[in-house]
């Protein structure tokens, strides 16, 4: 049952329905229009939908040279001079209200602030443009983090995605030349985080020096694929603990095809939620590799927020064009990409979804406004352990300032544990900042062991959601691997031998945050167990049948 305005479905008509083609097919549609004689007029014609340019950027990588040229001179002279001058990215305050804004920026996940990627890597996951065409203005990024600070410290987004962030270049209102540490200053002074880093450049010492003064050392990953033996790393980059994650080379992107394609292969994405680009504003979702979705993300530009209802028989595609899709990545079990539900936040509120084998809308029901409460606290106090082990007195002191009611509470009752004291002034931010600080490995401990207690609850209340949702999509997985999907399970040595349709399997429980799920490996020996350090891997072998179920494993044992 479609949902979406009449308006719209005019729209569509009028534009015809590229944000409804996955990336390989957008090379049919251009040339169509360009056998016709309309893609001139039909480019025209886009520049005033930011869907449809966010549509057509993000999968710019697939489009035939000859379109994707005609593409970009539309954009730089009929789209980039109507958003470049604006107060936020991509004109957005002139396209939702204030209270959507704010609704948006709660969830944004990543903010990509380039457009392309100087390292241009063959195998991409994220199909990322070769070479730097563009930019989010500096400017546009001092007044977002500025006046969404607040907002902005929910969900404490990436600098960057398909893009290289020492590429970064843009000019403040002096025009003094800035770059990536300028925006991280950004995020630290308004919104009190320092973001998680991903960089493939190790030949600019100046940068890795940069990346060694952060506080947060633990969230700098160097790429070095290819040349290891060539890199010399600054010492003081060196964290408490160093881990060197060795992956093997899969098709992702453009490198897909059906042969090589397998339903069990996952993306390189780590994220449900928004994400911001030069481009333009999408929601996020992972999912299974497939020919549709080649990065093992659905990929749908934000087009609105809407009031209208959700209904089942709705494709899900349609739902996030005008929803924001919210980060309930504890729900997940591993990389199997299990879950009981999505979640959703519309002008009417939130809702909790379940989706059929054709991703459209199965059920769908209210949120449990406690579950949204506790995963609320669970963020502020992961939060609270990242900055006391950074030990940034500063930020600590103004995070303290901003924690919520009752999340006081369960502070002292830490501070009580991890010091002895009987009284703990809770007013006293600079001398409960020191303690923390001072103390930083027990409060971590503590803080890991009430963060446990809110994620058994979470997984309670879930569960009570799941049973009204019923099943869906998300609930399970039955895949046979192919030659290019090396797939690794965390887990422990127990394992059963089990009977299922009439074959022996292998099974064993894998625990995710909050949920558990069942996996079921065919023949018995279609695996191998891999010394990961502190714990064992299970690698997936080449033929194996594998089945993977969400369970209660209360219910279930």
């Amino acid at each position: 049952m479609e949902t979406l305005p009449i308006r719209e479905k005019n729209k569509k008509e009028e534009i015809g329905d590229i944000r409804d083609i996955h990336p390989n097919g957008l090379n049919d549609f251009f040339e169509k229009q360009y056998n016709s004689g309309d893609l001139e007029k039909y480019l025209d014609k886009i520049a005033e939908e930011p869907s449809v340019i966010a549509h057509i950027s993000y999968w710019e990588k697939y489009l035939n040279p000859k379109y994707k040229n005609l593409f970009e001179e539309m954009y730089k002279e009929k789209v980039l001079p109507e958003i470049k001058n604006s107060e936020l990215p991509l004109a957005l305050e002139k396209r939702f209200s204030e209270k959507e804004l704010k609704m948006i920026f709660e969830d944004i996940q990543t903010i990509q602030l380039t457009f392309g990627c100087s390292k241009g890597c063959k195998f991409c996951g994220l199909d990322a443009v070769p070479g730097v065409s563009d930019h989010i203005p500096f400017e546009q990024l001092k007044n977002f983090f500025s006046k969404y600070g607040k907002e902005l410290s929910v969900s404490e987004p990436f600098l960057y995605y398909a893009s290289e962030p020492a590429d970064y270049r843009s000019e403040d209102k002096e025009g003094r030349v800035v770059a990536y540490k300028d925006v991280e200053a950004l995020a630290h002074d308004n919104s009190g985080y320092i973001p998680t880093i991903t960089t493939r450049e190790i030949n600019d010492e100046s940068w890795l020096n940069f990346l060694g003064e952060r506080t947060n050392k633990e969230d700098v990953r160097v790429s070095v694929y290819g040349k290891f033996k060539d890199v010399d790393i600054p010492d003081q980059i060196d964290a408490s603990k160093t881990l060197i994650y060795k992956h093997d080379k899969i098709p992702l992107g453009k490198d897909i095809t059906r042969e090589n394609q397998e339903g069990s292969l996952v993306g390189i994405g780590c994220f449900d939620g928004i994400l911001v680009t030069p481009r333009g504003i999408y929601n996020v979702m992972q999912i299974p590799v497939s020919i549709e979705y080649p990065q093992g993300q659905m990929i749908v530009p934000l087009r609105e927020i809407s009031k209208e209802p959700i209904c089942i028989g709705q494709s899900f595609e349609s739902v996030l064009s005008c929803a924001v899709l919210q980060n309930n990545v504890e729900l997940y079990v591993d990389r199997f990409l299990i879950k009981p539900y999505v979640t959703v936040e519309t002008g009417a509120g939130m809702f909790d979804i379940v989706l059929d084998n054709e991703l459209n809308v199965k059920n769908v029901i209210p949120s449990d406004e406690k579950v949204e409460e506790l995963m609320g606290r669970m963020e502020r106090f992961r939060k609270l352990r990242r900055i006391i082990i950074s030990k940034d007195k500063q930020i600590l002191v103004d995070y303290l300032g901003s924690l919520e009611e009752g999340d006081g509470e369960v502070l002292v009752e830490i501070c009580h544990q991890i010091s002895g004291m009987e009284i703990v002034d809770i007013e006293d931010k600079n001398k409960l900042a020191e303690n923390l600080i001072s103390l930083r490995r027990l409060a971590f401990n503590r803080i890991n062991i009430k963060i446990g207690e809110f994620e058994d609850e979470i997984g309670e209340y879930s569960k009570k959601q799941k049973d009204k949702l019923g099943p869906g999509w998300f609930d399970s997985r039955d895949f046979v691997l192919g030659p290019n999907s090396n797939f690794y399970v965390n887990a422990s040595r127990s394992m059963i031998q089990v009977d299922s349709d009439g074959k022996k399997y292998f099974r064993l429980e894998r625990p995710g945050d909050v949920n558990t799920a069942e996996i079921l490996i065919y023949p018995p020996e279609g695996f191998k167990w891999e010394n990961a350090g502190d714990f064992w891997n299970i690698r997936l072998l080449y033929g194996s049948r594998v089945k993977v179920r969400l369970i209660d494993s209360q219910k279930d044992k």
